[in-house]
């Protein structure tokens, strides 16, 4: 909340109880406007290196791992350890959120977001807990990015097959 009264990011905050599913969210959190969305610390050990990558997804989106890989020319795609998540973006399992992007200055964390998240007026993440959801305004989340110097890319997320 810092960070955004900081650089003048609108934002409103709902309390609600512990959510570490998408499911576990209450069904008035989705009364909020905009774009409700799960966020995964993929990683990929390609040729000896460690990469990780934020994904951003739309809260029902199943996402293809194996098809995402491909498109952005990532190796095998698995599930960051907790200790990575503590590490990279100062969260706990359950409380992935675009907006950990702030404790990433080295941007050791590459970010994808799902085309359709950017056709909300709104996107709605866990401040960094999962007892609470964030709104923020989409032109204040993409200053976000901005100002935190995370360059993203967009892709499509579901399979074929899924769609």
């Amino acid at each position: 909340y810092d960070f955004f009264a900081r650089h003048g990011i609108a934002h409103a905050t709902v309390e609600h109880a512990a959510a570490f599913t998408v499911a576990e969210i209450p069904p008035e959190v989705f009364a909020l406007p905009g774009a409700h969305v799960k966020s995964l610390l993929l990683i990929d050990k390609a040729n000896g290196a460690k990469n990780f990558w934020l994904v951003i997804a739309l809260d029902a989106t199943r996402v293809d791992l194996k098809g995402l890989a491909g498109r952005v020319g990532a190796g095998k795609f698995s599930f960051a350890k907790a200790e990575d998540l503590l590490r990279l973006l100062q969260v706990t399992p359950g409380s992935v959120t675009p907006f950990a992007l702030i404790h990433d200055p080295q941007h050791q964390v590459r970010v994808i977001i799902e085309e359709d998240i950017f056709n909300h007026t709104h996107i709605n993440g866990h401040p960094m807990r999962n007892t609470a959801t964030t709104t923020v305004p989409m032109a204040d989340f993409r200053r976000f990015l901005a100002l935190c110097g995370h360059p993203f890319q967009t892709a499509e997320l579901a399979s074929k097959e899924a769609a």
